[in-house]
């Protein structure tokens, strides 16, 4: 499948002054020539065109992978230099421009706004009363103890009951279709750890409706309205993610999360273990970097593939207003949703011994069924777009950095 959001030419603010980032890298070039210090010699080679236009050398393509890395790995706080954000800019798969406000757009919110009130306000008591619920049958239960059977039983199927209703109706997803359901009743003996291309907050309810799954989460979902008592009740570990803001909180995990993931995963007293292995969302349709976490004990995987559509409006999330974003989800006149989920993938001898190449024999795998490119970005360049000021105003029209 095509990708069906193509890049534009962005505007980002420096100095107080517009300034556009091209898409081809001879504009790019004189652009870093012209406004950049010697600093960025390197990164400005590294992006001269070859003479047959749109080609690659493997050489350049080297060059391209060594200036991006130096520009997007790094984990201190210190900003890159302006040669490097125009480089990041330029290839991020988390800046969302490719959805503005159309006059289309303001006339569906206009006319859809007394249907989206109504599902709030039919969403908001269903939300209420599931929470309440849950929070009562964990109440007093440690986090990291197996739950009573009858306890775990009621808990998936009164979740995944609530959280269709909600993503068929509050979230408007009235298309959403499961395939492949023959592998998740195969699931439930290999006990395989389920991995998944993460591209949107949607994600979450969305697989609960389908697994009601336990699996591991950033330190700040714990504290979540809603979402926190119900990871907390499928006995999710939280973790902090290196290079980020992720902050300590009682909830967290503390010891080996690959022995953890192992052990939780082959549990059965445990719902199935699910894990983004790319770590974060994003708004292009790519996957990004894979961690090792989920590959590195050598047990099956299952991919499931999340696959939105739309034509007018990307639910991705990249950088952007979150609420507004939200909000413009549940105005559409309809949002499509496929859940494809694969044959459980069992790892050679050779893959076992080197999780870097499971991962990335898995990853390749979910590309090609999703139609998707292989990003070389992940958590460290989302981190950096957004230590240096990134963002994307509200009506998704037009990039910047706050200065």
């Amino acid at each position: 499948m095509l990708n069906p959001y193509p890049p534009h030419t962005a505007e980002f603010i420096v100095d107080n002054t517009v300034v556009k980032i091209p898409t081809d890298d001879e504009a790019l070039a004189a652009l870093l020539r012209s406004s950049h210090s010697g600093d960025d010699h390197d990164l400005i080679n590294a992006v001269k065109p070859s003479e047959a236009q749109h080609q690659q050398t493997d050489s350049d393509l080297r060059q391209r992978n060594k200036a991006t890395s130096s520009a997007q790995t790094s984990t201190s706080d210190k900003p890159v230099s302006p040669g490097q954000l125009a480089r990041l800019i330029k290839d991020s798969p988390f800046i969302d421009t490719q959805s503005p406000m159309t006059a289309f757009e303001v006339l569906k919110i206009i006319t859809l706004l007394p249907w989206t009130l109504f599902r709030i306000m039919v969403a908001t008591p269903c939300a209420l009363l599931v929470w309440l619920s849950v929070a009562l049958l964990v109440w007093g239960h440690p986090i990291n103890t197996p739950l009573p059977k009858w306890r775990r039983n009621f808990l998936h199927y009164w979740l995944r009951f609530w959280t269709t209703l909600l993503v068929r109706l509050g979230l408007n997803f009235f298309t959403m279709k499961v395939t492949g359901k023959e592998n998740i009743a195969e699931a439930y003996t290999v006990r395989p750890i389920i991995v998944f291309n993460h591209v949107s907050y949607l994600d979450g309810i969305i697989l609960a409706s389908v697994f009601a799954p336990t699996g591991i989460a950033k330190a700040s979902v714990a504290s979540m309205p809603f979402f926190g008592v119900a990871t907390r009740a499928l006995q999710f570990l939280f973790i902090l993610r290196r290079g980020t803001t992720d902050e300590q909180n009682k909830h967290v995990f503390s010891g080996n999360p690959t022995e953890k993931i192992a052990e939780r995963a082959v549990d059965s007293r445990y719902p199935l273990f699910i894990v983004a292995p790319e770590g974060t969302t994003k708004h292009r349709h790519c996957l990004l970097t894979f961690a090792k976490g989920a590959f590195s004990a050598g047990l099956p995987v299952m991919p499931v593939l999340l696959k939105y559509r739309s034509l007018r409006f990307n639910p991705g999330w990249g950088i952007v207003y979150t609420a507004w974003h939200f909000f413009r989800v549940c105005n559409q006149y309809v949002n499509h949703l496929e859940v494809e989920v694969l044959p459980i993938y069992r790892p050679s001898a050779e893959e076992r011994q080197s999780p870097e190449l499971y991962a990335s024999n898995v990853r390749k795998l979910m590309g090609q069924a999703l139609g998707a490119e292989l990003s070389t970005h992940g958590i460290p360049q989302q981190q950096a777009l957004k230590r240096n000021g990134i963002y994307v105003d509200w009506t998704g029209s037009k990039s910047g950095l706050w200065v």
